[in-house]
């Protein structure tokens, strides 16, 4: 069945539905891009397909791409440095909450900026933003950051966003 979804992709006979929960989001650096996976009917009697993976923007919803960008951001699984940050334990709170919660301040602040304009959901926006603003999500970034590791951080900042 899997097949059928890959030669029905463009076909009004397959409609996708709602993204499902598992497995979760992911970035693909080759298409610069967030991909879900989302529940497939097929035919006129609405057969289950197994899952697909579709970025986002082109079958979920903006605010979707945007909650997923940004939590995955701070997990460190577009950005190396945000990891190297997760992993020393200098969040605060598990970037989970982005996506299964209700928002907090600091959720809402970071899906603030990341709103834009311009608006960024991909790594090379993000990129071309630090470049004409190397402060950008910096203060934002640092509500996720424990206070005695703030420090470290804006030490750290302008010289991690040089990424080329």
């Amino acid at each position: 069945p899997e097949w059928i979804s890959d030669l029905a992709i463009e076909s009004p006979l397959l409609r996708c539905g709602d993204m499902a929960e598992s497995p979760t989001p992911y970035y693909d650096f080759g298409n610069d891009c967030i991909l879900g996976y989302f529940n497939t009917k097929f035919g006129v009697h609405g057969w289950n397909l197994p899952l697909i993976s579709a970025p986002i923007s082109k079958l979920g919803s903006a605010e979707k791409e945007l909650q997923w960008f940004a939590r995955l951001l701070l997990e460190g699984k577009i950005v190396e440095k945000f990891e190297e940050w997760k992993r020393k334990n200098y969040l605060t709170d598990n970037a989970s909450i982005i996506t299964n919660s209700q928002p907090h301040k600091k959720v809402t602040m970071l899906l603030y900026d990341l709103r834009g304009p311009p608006r960024i959901t991909s790594l090379n926006e993000l990129r071309k933003q630090w470049r004409s603003d190397k402060t950008f999500l910096r203060k934002t970034y640092l509500n996720w950051i424990k206070k005695d590791k703030q420090d470290i951080i804006k030490s750290e900042w302008n010289k991690f966003i040089e990424i080329k």
